[in-house]
């Protein structure tokens, strides 16, 4: 194997600690649609963490999804590879689930929220 090939590859253990934790998360969402209700649990207080919780959910199970896929089929067309990339960036958005515990924190919720303004002024 060469150095771009053995980067781009994760160790088997790091895939099983990914899975487990998204399918976590996937209950997590179950669980609170039970709980809740699906309608209240859209519009409720927190609607908006609710939301980012589901979509993270949605594209974390798509991506595993797509990584079955791609190990399934040995050979995928140049359009197919670019979509699936295009997914696993947007799992950078999984990071932002840390954001949640930035509420409790209020110094440093205001700290982040001064920064936003300041760039958002730059910008």
């Amino acid at each position: 194997l060469d150095a771009t090939t053995r980067k781009s590859q994760k160790p088997a253990a790091i895939e099983v600690v990914n899975i487990i934790f998204n399918f976590l998360f996937l209950f997590e969402v179950i669980f609170k649609w039970v709980a809740l209700g699906v309608k209240h649990y859209f519009t409720s207080e927190d609607w908006a963490w609710n939301v980012l919780d589901f979509l993270i959910v949605v594209l974390a199970m798509a991506e595993f999804i797509v990584t079955l896929a791609e190990q399934s089929q040995s050979g995928s067309s140049l359009q197919q590879i670019s979509f699936f990339r295009m997914l696993r960036v947007a799992r950078v958005g999984r990071g932002l689930r840390v954001l949640r515990a930035v509420r409790f924190l209020v110094p440093l919720r205001l700290l982040l929220l001064s920064i936003a303004n300041a760039l958002k002024a730059l910008v």
